[in-house]
């Protein structure tokens, strides 16, 4: 999180009064907004936390900080499963079969890329083969997590640096992919747009944080609950686009991406959807 405890703090009370805000005035889509950017607003809680408790290095640490780091890893792992859960818990009823089955697969496979991630956190923690355990303060004042630490330990220097982003860029690919559920949403949204480009920003993040590049959710989560709230206007002025649905119907690029997605889905679920009821 963003450089000390007060502009965390001010970010995350910021971003709690507006999912109050949406939740009270109830247009439309604000509660599922609300409902979709709740982890992002818990990541800002546990982060408050753990600068109240931040460590001198990735092993000098009190036990609160261990605990919300872990906290934090769990957190993490179960976004993606969230997001794609939005479409089956708002609307089902306006899904077609096709991407009702289709959100299904995504939260599958989101759920058990999530447990195999918090798995790993669980059993470093427990056997002590994690050698990073605390969240500390890295060169651009952001909090680097055991999580993402330990992806940049394999190899010292210039090489774990490299190999570092390098795995830090799949997982947030593979992030990317389990969350595409969500975006199967048959609503008009600015938010959901909102966060595609916040996952794609990310990864430019890696190039220029390294670790750090995880804790920095202070401006993309607040910008989320900024863009909600300015929703009902936005879709006066500007008009109500789908522009999730307009791309999964495209195509082309789109059209060989669902396929090859779908394919691992059919491993990954054990064939629980078929495969040729959709291609």
């Amino acid at each position: 999180m963003c450089w000390s405890l007060e502009v965390t703090l001010a970010f995350a009370a910021a971003e709690t009064l507006a999912l109050l805000a949406l939740v009270g005035r109830a247009r439309r889509y604000d509660r599922a907004n609300a409902f979709l950017i709740l982890p992002l607003v818990l990541q800002e809680w546990l982060q408050v936390i753990l600068w109240m408790h931040i460590g001198e290095t990735a092993t000098e640490c009190d036990g609160t900080n261990q605990a919300a780091s872990a906290w934090v890893a769990y957190v993490v792992c179960a976004v993606p499963a969230w997001i794609s859960l939005q479409p089956l818990l708002g609307a089902p009823h306006e899904l077609s079969d096709e991407h009702r089955q289709m959100c299904r697969s995504f939260v599958a496979m989101a759920i058990l890329c999530g447990l195999c991630g918090a798995l790993v956190q669980l059993l470093g923690s427990s056997f002590r083969w994690m050698s990073s355990v605390c969240t500390y303060v890295g060169p651009w004042h952001h909090q680097i997590w055991p999580v993402m630490n330990i992806q940049y330990n394999i190899f010292p220097g210039f090489l774990g640096s490299l190999i570092g982003k390098v795995l830090s860029a799949g997982n947030l690919l593979l992030y990317m992919i389990c969350s595409i559920g969500g975006f199967l949403a048959h609503r008009p949204s600015y938010v959901l747009p909102a966060l595609a480009m916040v996952g794609l920003s990310a990864e430019l993040l890696i190039l220029v944080l390294g670790p750090e590049w995880g804790s920095f959710w202070c401006f993309q989560a607040s910008g989320l609950s900024f863009v909600a709230l300015l929703e009902p206007w936005l879709f006066e002025s500007l008009g109500e686009p789908n522009l999730m649905q307009a791309c999964w119907e495209r195509a082309g690029f789109w059209g060989g991406l669902r396929k090859g997605l779908l394919q691992c889905f059919v491993f990954w679920t054990g064939g629980y959807c078929r495969l040729d009821t959709w291609v």
